[in-house]
């Protein structure tokens, strides 16, 4: 048996690599806001690791801390900006800035609007 990914060195059947060899999940990075479609919520995990310079350190300023439940609302023509509605406030953001925000499934029962909502 071969290795199935070099990151973590899981080994798997030959019939089960061809199966389907997406199963294996381990050393995969997290999804990021710019994958998340139209219509789409989730919740923000975290900036990754590597994010440096003022946009990263602008992100948290504007409500990007994990927790936070997030939705994709608009998008340009092109596709390289996409509106968010966090904490009851629209964000645009192209993809490169968003390809830095983790986010994960969102939990049932929150909206967008009362995820980030002060008492």
């Amino acid at each position: 048996m071969r290795p199935c990914h070099a990151r973590h060195g899981a080994t798997h059947s030959r019939q089960r690599r061809r199966r389907d060899n997406r199963r294996c999940r381990r050393g995969t990075a997290p999804p990021t806001l710019a994958g998340l479609a139209l219509g789409r919520q989730a919740e923000v995990i975290g900036l990754k690791p590597g994010c440096g310079g003022l946009m990263c350190r602008r992100l948290p300023d504007l409500g990007f801390t994990p927790g936070v439940r997030i939705a994709a609302v608009l998008s340009n023509v092109g596709g390289e900006a996409h509106a968010y509605r966090i904490r009851e406030t629209l964000i645009a953001l192209r993809r490169q800035q968003a390809e830095q925000v983790l986010i994960g499934p969102a939990r049932d029962g929150d909206t967008p609007e009362s995820a980030g909502a002060r008492p």
